[in-house]
């Protein structure tokens, strides 16, 4: 008899410590979760204020360089080692590239580059890019100004 109410107490005791470790544990894991999402609800409003802020009239230019990629339609997909970037070019978005020219001077020539306007098909998979960009309320990026690089030492 008192050897069952011994064992009915240790058994009671017993379960009661694997309800608290087990709740311990369920509580542990639902507040890490909830801290989760409060960081990336933290990391998301972070994100909209920057697009907001880097799409501002106030900010005049952002440039963006990488080699091209891509070209579709109008838009050119920029990368530079693991990041890539799809910039948009309008119709009246200004052009440029740079040439190499010879100067001669005296009995001496030297070779030395020049800027000249380009057109969108001037751009070619392989040039690097200098974009001078603005991000879009939606997201976009839009390029104000273009400066083709070509490769001089081909």
């Amino acid at each position: 008899m008192i050897g069952e109410k011994v064992i009915a107490v240790i058994l009671i005791i017993f379960s009661g410590i694997i309800l608290l470790s087990v709740g311990y544990f369920v509580g542990v894991g639902f507040t890490a979760e909830k801290q989760k999402n409060i960081l990336n609800y933290e990391d998301q409003q972070r994100a909209t204020k920057t697009i907001e802020v880097m799409s501002s009239k106030m900010i005049q230019s952002i440039v963006a360089s990488g080699k091209v990629s891509n070209i579709s339609d109008r838009t050119v997909v920029i990368t530079d080692e693991e990041e890539s970037m799809n910039i948009y070019i309008k119709e009246d978005t200004q052009i440029s590239s740079f040439i190499l020219v010879t100067v001669a001077k005296g009995g001496t020539s030297s070779t030395t580059s020049k800027q000249t306007k380009a057109e969108f098909s001037d751009i070619k998979i392989g040039d690097r890019v200098n974009a001078t960009i603005k991000i879009l309320p939606d997201n976009k990026i839009e390029a104000v100004s273009v400066i083709i690089i070509p490769a001089f030492n081909k």
